[in-house]
């Protein structure tokens, strides 16, 4: 236990923090310091997720163990876990512990049944997928693809950190300052149980200002997709942001895990079926926005696994791939022939409830200068 002895408790809530410092110094009478993420250096820390539920590479909960600190996810459960494996003197560095799924990408198998296609400006195309999966289950999804030569670029757009608005709300904002949106969809996971603030997960940068960098300290915080002051997309984590792209970027969105990455597709032994948005980048430089709807008899949502399949299936050569919020959060917003922004998807908490979310990803029809 004198090793454990070096580590400080960090989690975005202090009364989390001090919970988990408390618990421990009850079993083994060690008293850790209890710090904000803020107030955290980076290396030596128990860093909590404090939700109660989890779904995390596959985990209901967990314990892992990566760059010099310790990860519990999955909030008491995994606090408990964590007890159990010091315990029993089992805790070993660079091993994950949990209670897993099965290590095996869990799909059931979409058969394209539908398409419907729409010009939402110069280079800009929308798919509407309709899919029925082996057990007779549907699955609507809503496909954005930009080509590289598109007036259209993405944006990222958002309230100030630890605020939240519904995505309507923030692109009629952004409308009403002169920019011309083309497509919206939510975009990074955020605090929504800790007393209201609704603090991103990972990076926000907007029209050059940086709100929050890429974080090894949040569920989600290590990846991200942005876009360079010269205009390229990009798809990358932690460890690029800070190597080839700090002070470069002109907009950054943090997101989940990767789908696919460098070309290659990376599936998840997750079985939740969920509502799912995600973003992509192409060989070529242009960029897809993708809006599964789920948790409805219309359209059940998708795994991780079906979400890869469907984008292997675009008719568009794919870099990289990476999961942003999805569940209630999934909303896609499109500018109608005319000129108006609709919700081109169902949400799966219905139009007059949507969850206002941290921050929004478009795409921003460039003016000719």
């Amino acid at each position: 236990m004198q090793e454990l002895a070096q580590f400080v408790i960090v989690a975005e809530d202090p009364k989390i923090a001090n919970s988990v410092a408390q618990t421990l110094e009850t079993a083994f009478q060690i008293k850790l310091k209890a710090v904000t993420a803020g107030d955290f250096a980076g290396k030596n820390g128990i860093v909590v997720d404090g939700r109660p539920f989890v779904d995390y590479d596959g985990c209901r909960c967990g314990v892992s163990f990566k760059n010099g600190n310790i990860y519990l996810n999955g909030g008491q459960q995994a606090v408990s876990l964590f007890v159990k494996l010091l315990s029993e003197g089992v805790v070993q560095p660079g091993v994950r512990y949990g209670y897993r799924f099965p290590d095996k990408a869990i799909h059931y198998g979409f058969q394209l049944r539908t398409e419907q296609k729409q010009q939402l400006c110069e280079g800009v195309l929308l798919l509407h997928r309709s899919y029925v999966r082996t057990d007779g289950a549907s699955v609507e999804a809503y496909i954005v693809i930009a080509a590289p030569d598109s007036p259209a670029k993405a944006a990222v757009w958002g309230c100030p950190q630890g605020e939240s608005m519904v995505v309507p709300e923030q692109v009629q904002w952004m409308r009403s300052l002169g920019k011309d949106v083309i497509a919206a969809v939510n975009a990074d996971f955020f605090h929504f149980f800790n007393n209201g603030d609704k603090t991103t997960y990972g990076a926000q940068i907007i029209d050059g200002v940086v709100y929050k960098e890429p974080n090894r300290v949040e569920h989600y915080g290590e990846n991200w997709f942005g876009v360079t002051n010269d205009g390229k997309n990009v798809l990358s984590d932690f460890d690029g942001y800070f190597a080839d792209y700090r002070g470069k970027l002109c907009q950054a969105v943090g997101g989940g895990v990767w789908l696919m990455r460098d070309q290659k597709p990376c599936f998840h032994s997750s079985p939740a079926v969920e509502p799912r948005t995600a973003v992509a980048t192409t060989v070529d430089g242009g960029l897809v926005i993708l809006c599964i709807d789920g948790r409805s008899e219309r359209s059940v949502g998708a795994t991780y696994a079906d979400l890869t399949q469907v984008f292997m299936d675009l008719p568009v050569a794919l870099d990289s791939v990476l999961n942003l919020d999805g569940g209630h959060s999934t909303i896609l917003m499109c500018k109608r022939s005319d000129g108006s922004m609709g919700i081109i998807n169902e949400p799966s908490s219905g139009v007059d409830a949507l969850r206002p979310v941290a921050d929004i990803l478009t795409l921003v029809r460039q003016m000719p200068e």
